[in-house]
């Protein structure tokens, strides 16, 4: 309590309901199973007396008939919903309690109803009622029992909720006969009222949340210290308001349905098995009555079959579930997967169709009676088998929300199982009862391989071992959490790792949607064999290497994710941590000793700064789209602050998964806040306190000093082998790096990639994992495939509005084949001429509000430009300083302008570049012709009205444009922007050409020194041009 939370006492805390005792769990379980066992029978209780009711009410109406018994079972179907997640928030006890008493005081009114209409209406309510049983008894079997203990708990539960509703019809068939109709109401009303009374007086909490918060209100009390709050307690430590978390919560079984194929597709196959029983519930009366002429009071025996079905499959899973989870989890090497639960479903499946052959045809025969009661038996016993294992399975991927996750299930199969049983008398009218039984018995014989299918598709048992949240110890004393895919066949293997700040237990699919159904609808076909279900944003599918015999690590970053710590992206520790987390991983038995790095863009840039240190076990990395300059490519792009992107970005995908926010995004996979446990979440202030400010950190630093020294890589440090691949289109982020750094880093196998595309895109395509395989085999398993041969650069040509980019394979880069051409401009005119105008002419603007374009006169043949570009421009100003931004263009013989799909702004300018003319100050020593290397070491004002010679780095491009297309170049004292904004949804921002990228910080850029008028000059002695990478066709 010293941090003012309050949790167990120990793992031994018998106030931990996981630790209540056997006489306390068993007395609370034959309770719940007691009343999960009433509510169903209440279900059916009445179907024998429908006769009745029909003759008391006039009522000829079938389907009418039918509703009155099925329309309880639609009650099931709307409550879990909203009961489920307030229990979760209020307690397990107080809401089964409510609901129990409303099940019971409900019956007075079916008893008493007046026509059939209100008689619906009161059963409807009960139902609603009688729900809470079916739902909230999962989260109390996941709050008493651990996972191995799980499967006889939850068979003894299931039990009641199956059995209940076959002993119903043979209690009412008696009742109703004997006594009347309503009076199956009347004995309902006594039974539950019983069974509720006990349960209030009997029954204990059991919701960890609830009865850590009573005991820290205990604590508060007794001790005298108001600041104690639970450790489970998300309200508390995020001093969240009622109204959200009730809203959170009633919206979270939805949501965990919906988002969750795997429980979306489960939840339909079980509906329909489970309407099946209702559809025989509503048919096995009138079939007895009107075919064997049984009286109603015997009715209830037809049910017999259904029964012993049921006892003997309840039997069999109860002996063998929990046994063979164990089992398979040894052989997989000692870790559960809850899919486990599903293996046996299939053989239990088989026996479902042959019961409505069976049934269906010697009831239509009318062959004696005791036939089709047998033929229900196998029904029964497969029923149970596929029931109780999936609905297990729901409670141990539902986790500490198992009520939420089981809602959604029975929501599902109670909606199918009030309303199929309204399609029966009609079919069985149209098809006859040997025909429409065995068009059931079709439909269950073709969904015999869902549970196969589901289990094959979501366990990943036979291809791979999924352990999370795996401790990387570090030399601080800080722990990594980390998520590992291996292969299950235990052989050491080759690593992929990734490590950074977005969260390994954010699915990609829900962290960032608009992003993922982009790809999803651009590419339906990608990452083919794949469900796509372990994807996170810009790291390997595990599903698609692991097959291929890698292990796949995801580590969060410190201070991110699950991992605690001070939250500072690209530090000189995190680094230190990731050398330490591929250390790690090189020792580790499941490993070869080689260590691979793969991923984008931050999983990229940071690969960069640890291969500076050189980790012995680093065999190979894949920097795919990620910069390498602290200073230079993204917080000051020419000196000047880029602002923009990262205040948008760092609190969209940093922020919001750094460790201990409340906020956070739950982890689909732990079914837990992927920021961290309950025990870690911390207020807005200890965040704030816990985290760098990186767009402050930049303002702070406009040189380039230590701070971003130390987080920029030192490439003559850089000898793994590595393959660079940029994309054509990143401009203010990212590009620059890995042309760069393929250029400058020591290492002797270096290749690089360049691609055209959104920024992760070309990673999940085929011709990007082909490569990224190629690479990595080669190098991490020592394939012979050829990839010592490969050229060094390979790049994917751009043509003016063409999807087709064709291959080209290069030796060097800069191409060696690149006629270096400077594009003058006659600054007076506006015009780009490839020769030095005669006469010097200037031309100005107003920085803050205008720009100028010069344009070239159409191109006389087919010209490629491929390569870096810079700029030489004579310019002055008023102030005592100007920002120049610099945008390459094309535009075709119609005027349509030759743009491409940037890494995020869909229309993207040929190529960038910027520059503060008082950073102008050149490093001799690492500048060249065609890429000058400011040392941005010092600030030199300028003398307003004075006309200095600014030379300004322009980064790479590659584009081929035929005859008659004109190239246009504006300069500018702001950003580069279009009139119309570019936004089809699938960003965050909106984009008017130079994406996120932009440079409005106002103490950065204010508007009395950049918001002057500027000169440009042209010709003679300040001839100012762009030298352009023109690729000699020869």
């Amino acid at each position: 309590m010293e941090k003012g939370l309050v949790g167990w006492e120990s793992q031994d805390d018998p106030e931990n309901p996981r630790n209540f005792s056997r006489s306390q769990k068993i007395r609370g379980m034959t309770l719940l199973a007691a009343i999960t066992f009433l509510s169903p029978l209440i279900s059916t209780i009445s179907a024998p007396g429908v006769s009745y009711m029909n003759a008391e009410f006039n009522n000829s109406s079938s389907i009418l008939a039918s509703l009155a018994v099925s329309i309880f079972v639609l009650g099931f179907a709307a409550g879990p919903l909203v009961i489920s997640p307030l229990s979760e928030i209020y307690g397990r006890q107080i809401i089964l309690n409510i609901c129990n008493s409303l099940l019971t005081l409900w019956q007075i009114g079916c008893a008493l109803a007046p026509n059939i209409g209100s008689l619906i209406a009161f059963r409807f309510l009960a139902g609603v009622g009688g729900s809470a049983c079916l739902s909230i008894g999962g989260g109390i079997i996941a709050d008493l029992f651990t996972t191995q203990q799980r499967g006889l708990a939850a068979s003894a539960y299931t039990f009641g909720a199956l059995f209940g509703p076959i002993i119903g019809p043979m209690i009412g068939g008696f009742i109703a006969q004997r006594a009347g109709w309503r009076w199956t109401y009347w004995v309902s009303l006594c039974a539950a009222g019983v069974v509720t009374v006990g349960n209030i007086f009997l029954s204990a909490e059991t919701s960890p949340v609830i009865l850590l918060r009573r005991k820290a209100n205990r604590l508060r009390r007794e001790l005298n210290r108001p600041e104690l709050k639970s450790v489970l307690d998300a309200k508390a430590a995020a001093d969240e308001s009622s109204i959200s978390v009730l809203r959170r919560g009633l919206i979270r079984p939805l949501r965990m349905l919906f988002t969750t194929p795997i429980l979306l597709f489960l939840s339909i196959y079980v509906a329909f098995v489970f309407g099946l029983l209702y559809l025989l519930f509503t048919t096995l009366t009138s079939l007895y009555i009107d075919t064997y002429h049984w009286q109603p009071e015997l009715c209830g025996l037809a049910y017999l079959g259904l029964g012993l079905g049921c006892m003997t499959g309840i039997v069999t899973v109860a002996k063998t579930s929990d046994a063979a989870i164990i089992r398979l989890s040894k052989a997989n090497n000692g870790v559960y997967e809850p899919e486990m639960r599903l293996a046996s479903c299939v053989m239990f499946a088989l026996f479902v169709p042959s019961s409505f052959f069976w049934y269906g045809w010697s009831a239509d025969y009318a062959v004696h009676w005791i036939v089709p009661i047998l033929g229900l038996i196998p029904f029964g016993f497969g029923l149970m088998g596929i029931i109780i294992p999936i609905q297990t399975y729901f409670i141990d991927v539902g986790g500490p929300f198992a009520a939420s996750a089981l809602s959604g299930l029975t929501a599902f199969r109670s909606l199918f199982g009030g309303l199929l049983p309204l399609a029966g008398p009609k079919m069985y009218e149209a098809l006859g009862l040997g025909w429409g039984n065995s068009l059931l018995g079709f439909l269950s014989l073709g969904l015999i391989p869902v549970p196969l299918i589901i289990y094959n598709l979501s366990s990943m048992m036979d291809q791979m071992i999924i352990e999370r949240d795996v401790s990387i110890p570090t030399s601080d004393g800080i722990t990594l959490k980390a998520d590992v895919f291996r292969p299950k066949d235990g052989k050491p293997a080759p690593v992929i790792m990734t490590l950074g700040p977005y969260g390994k237990g954010v699915h990609y699919k829900d962290g960032y949607a608009p992003q993922w159904e982009w790809l999803i609808k651009t590419h339906p076909d990608i990452l083919p064999g794949s469900t796509r279900s372990l994807m996170t944003w810009e790291t390997v599918d595990p599903e698609t290497w692991v097959p291929w015999g890698y292990v796949c690590i995801r580590v969060d970053s410190r201070g991110a994710g699950r991992s605690p710590g001070y939250l500072d992206i690209f530090s000189p520790r995190e680094t230190q941590d990731y050398y330490e987390a591929i250390e790690w991983a090189g020792v580790q038995p499941w490993s070869n000793g080689k260590v691979g790095l793969n991923g984008i863009s931050y999983y990229a840039i940071n690969q960069w700064l640890v291969a500076s240190l050189q980790p012995p076990h680093l065999a190979a990395m894949i920097p795919w789209e990620g910069a390498a300059d602290a200073y230079r490519d993204w917080p000051r792009h020419g000196g000047i602050l880029s602002n923009v992107f990262t205040e948008m970005w760092y609190n969209r995908q940093v922020v919001s998964i750094q460790h201990g926010n409340p906020d956070a995004i739950i982890d689909p996979w732990l079914n837990d806040r992927a920021s961290g446990p309950p025990s870690s979440l911390l207020d807005k202030e200890h965040l704030e306190r816990n985290r760098s400010d990186p767009v402050a950190d930049a303002l702070h630093h406009p040189l380039d000093d230590a701070f971003y020294r130390q987080r920029s890589p030192d490439f003559s440090k850089i000898t793994v082998p590595f393959l660079s691949a940029a994309n054509w289109a990143g401009f203010g982020l990212h590009e620059r790096g890995n042309f760069e750094a393929f250029t400058q880093a020591a290492s002797k196998q270096k290749w690089l990639e360049c691609h055209p595309g959104r920024h992760e895109e070309w990673f999940y395509l085929k011709e990007g994992i082909d490569i990224q395989k190629r690479f990595l085999d080669y190098f991490l398993k020592g394939v012979d495939n050829g990839w010592d041969k490969q050229p060094q650069v390979l790049l994917r040509l751009r043509r003016p509005f063409s999807d087709e980019f064709e291959v080209r394979n290069e030796a060097t880069w800069p191409l060696p084949n690149t006629q270096w051409t400077p594009i003058y401009f006659s600054a007076s005119d506006k015009l780009l001429s490839w020769s030095t105008p005669e006469a010097e002419n200037s031309v100005s603007f107003s920085a803050l509000q205008d720009s100028v374009t010069f344009t070239s006169a159409p191109l006389e043949h087919a010209t490629e430009l491929t390569g870096p570009l810079a700029a030489k421009i004579y310019a002055s100003s008023r102030t005592t300083d100007m920002d120049l931004f610099i945008t390459v263009q094309a535009f075709s013989p119609d005027g349509r302008e030759v743009e491409f799909q940037g890494t995020v702004d869909p229309h993207t300018p040929l190529a960038q570049g910027w520059l503060r003319a008082s950073h102008r100050k050149l490093d001799p020593a690492r500048t060249l012709p065609y890429r000058p290397y400011h040392s941005h070491d010092e600030i030199q004002p300028l003398e307003p009205n004075q006309v200095y010679e600014l030379d300004i780095e322009i980064w790479p491009t590659n584009i081929l444009l035929p005859a008659g297309y004109r190239l246009t170049i504006q300069v500018g004292g702001k950003d580069f922007e279009r009139t119309d904004s570019s936004n089809d949804g699938n960003e965050a921002w909106t984009s008017r050409g130079s994406g996120p990228w932009l440079h409005t910080h106002p103490e950065d850029r204010p508007k009395e020194i950049f918001g002057g008028k500027t000169t440009i000059y042209g010709g003679g002695s300040k001839a100012s041009y762009v030298l352009l990478p023109v690729i000699d066709s020869r």
